[in-house]
């Protein structure tokens, strides 16, 4: 499964990333249930189990702690994939846009609401502040105005 077939007709892809036996397993999916509750197939959801020496059963059990609905996909054995993502090889939701860029990340969990928010506003930007890009003007943009 990659990336575009998550992506495929969905405004977004949220990606619930866990270590082998995290206690945050479960409350990653607890969150991910409520959105998939409230946005159903406007969003892909899948779970990823990666770190050291992670095997085959560790999606077993992860999958039977969580009685999740969606795909648990299982890290490459050098965790790679978590490798690219912002919080590395660690429990961590992280939000793709169907552009294919990180729009929302965030450390072991994430609220549902947090998680909804961030996809609401893809179109607006994502979760950067009015303030963070007005701030470039006087750091960065400031020698382009005079």
């Amino acid at each position: 499964m990659s990336l575009d077939d998550l992506l495929e007709g969905k405004s977004a892809v949220v990606i619930g990333i866990t270590l082998p036996a995290s206690s945050n397993a479960v409350d990653q999916s607890k969150q991910l249930q409520n959105v998939a509750e409230r946005l159903g197939d406007e969003v892909s959801i899948v779970q990823v189990v990666t770190g050291e020496n992670v095997r085959m059963d560790d999606l077993d059990i992860i999958a039977d702690i969580t009685n999740a609905t969606w795909p648990i996909l299982i890290d490459d054995s050098e965790s790679r994939f978590a490798q690219r993502m912002p919080h590395g090889v660690s429990d961590s939701i992280v939000i793709i846009d169907s552009s294919g860029h990180v729009a929302y990340s965030a450390p072991r969990t994430a609220g549902s609401e947090d998680i909804i928010d961030a996809i609401e506003n893809i179109g607006y930007g994502g979760q950067q502040s009015t303030f963070a890009t007005l701030s470039l003007l006087w750091g960065p943009g400031l020698p382009c105005c005079l």
